[in-house]
């Protein structure tokens, strides 16, 4: 079975989404702390 386009893009979205929520905390405290 191939995998819906869907779940490809859900969970590439997801992961892109954690990946950006690590940069942009640490980037936010960096610059501000």
């Amino acid at each position: 079975m191939r995998t819906p386009p869907s779940a490809i893009v859900s969970t590439a979205l997801d992961k892109l989404g954690r990946i950006y929520a690590l940069v942009n905390n640490s980037g936010v405290a960096g610059r501000a702390g």
